[in-house]
């Protein structure tokens, strides 16, 4: 799971795109 890492980075570096992360997730 690289996705999740890199996921988890991008969070890191912007705190708030955890909600769009989460739609995406619950779409993909």
């Amino acid at each position: 799971m690289e996705t999740a890492t890199q996921l988890a980075v991008f969070l890191e570096n912007r705190p708030g795109t955890l909600a769009r992360v989460c739609e995406a997730l619950a779409k993909a």
